[in-house]
């Protein structure tokens, strides 16, 4: 399980000395401590990687926020932790296999609306591809 690799890299990092780790291993461990308060039974993998996701989002995000107010300071630290936690990740896939994806599921299912299309394949492929790069392949196949 992620989560101890994660509390494991933590010791290391604490013994190592290595401040930015530690502090990038805490707020995960937080994070999952939070996330399984609130799902109130232990974690699985798949909830973990969801975490993960989450956690790397935040950071993107904030690297977007940063590059327009021009703090190239807090953007080095941002991607630096981003790092980090990407280490973590499971692989996601390409471009080219989401869309081979999205082909054979469009070519298996009659009801071709979006949202339903959407639904489905994203259940398929949670945590293992980009929300809104899904999102942008279906509507081309989809034709809208």
């Amino acid at each position: 399980m992620i989560k101890e690799t994660i509390d494991k890299e933590l010791v290391s990092a604490l013994k190592s000395r290595d401040a930015l780790r530690l502090g990038v291993f805490r707020l995960l461990k937080a994070a999952f401590q939070n996330e399984e308060i609130a799902k109130k039974h232990p974690l699985l993998q798949e909830e973990e990687i969801i975490v993960l996701d989450r956690q790397a989002k935040q950071r993107e995000d904030a690297i977007l926020l940063y590059e327009k107010a021009g703090r190239n300071d807090l953007i080095s630290k941002e991607k630096e932790e981003l790092a980090v936690i990407n280490e973590f990740r499971p692989k996601k896939m390409t471009e080219d296999e989401i869309r081979a994806y999205v082909k054979n599921f469009m070519d298996k299912t009659d009801d071709k609306s979006f949202g339903l299309v959407m639904k489905q394949i994203m259940s398929g492929l949670k945590g293992k591809a980009d929300g809104s790069m899904v999102s942008r392949i279906v509507k081309d196949e989809i034709g809208e």
